[in-house]
């Protein structure tokens, strides 16, 4: 009866037919395929599946496409293989919260949520770059755009200033890191540095932008 290598390659045991151990040896080792294009990589997998070895979410197939490297775990969309690309960067984008108000007023050293991304936690340590944007009419009182992870504490960096008066397109940048299985939220606020009365927008002029990257383990 075969048994399982530590790195999840099948392996014969003794009395095991060896013509016949090779090929399920072959689909658990896990080695990168060299294709030369996406086409040739997908070809490849047909090959497989016509075989009876496709590729599997426990025994995917992994190719090297002109130094990039992909993943296939057997997934298709209109009926083509999927491949992905190996510690792709993650985007996610979000619009205003629900409910903003188009005119709002706060006192001085208040917060308005206008836009938030809750990041799905993964099994793997990421950074993380944040990009704000918010319409704004200052009415009255000073305004300050921030951006904030919830494990920061608020008006402490990522701000920007909205002019007193008139249309504002505010914009604020901020960065992170986000451990192994954490949770984490990305909130995008408009701070009344003093009592605050301000026009605000529903629309894609306010938006939330969060790309993420694996980061090295230490």
């Amino acid at each position: 009866m075969s048994s399982q290598h530590w790195n999840g390659a099948t392996i014969p045991t003794a009395g095991d037919p060896l013509l016949e151990a090779w090929p399920a040896f072959a689909d658990s080792v896990g080695t990168i395929a060299k294709a030369e294009s996406v086409a040739s990589a997908r070809a490849m997998l047909d090959r497989a599946q016509t075989t009876g070895h496709a590729p599997t979410t426990s025994r995917p197939a992994y190719f090297d496409i002109g130094g990039i490297l992909y993943r296939s775990d057997g997934a298709k969309t209109g009926g083509a293989w999927v491949l992905s690309v190996m510690n792709e960067n993650q985007t996610l984008t979000a619009g205003a919260v629900s409910g903003l108000q188009s005119r709002t007023s706060v006192g001085g050293g208040g917060w308005v949520k206008v836009s938030e991304l809750q990041i799905p936690v993964k099994p793997y340590a990421r950074s993380f770059i944040a990009f704000g944007n918010c319409w704004a009419r200052v009415r009255s009182g000073e305004a300050d755009l921030e951006l904030y992870p919830d494990n920061t504490a608020k008006s402490t960096s990522f701000k920007s200033r909205f002019h007193d008066s008139g249309d504002a397109n505010g914009f604020v940048v901020g960065y992170g890191t986000i451990r192994a299985g954490e949770q984490r939220t990305v909130g995008l606020y408009v701070y009344a540095a003093t009592a605050l009365s301000i026009d605000l927008s529903s629309d894609s002029w306010t938006q939330l932008t969060v790309q993420l990257s694996p980061s090295t383990v230490v």
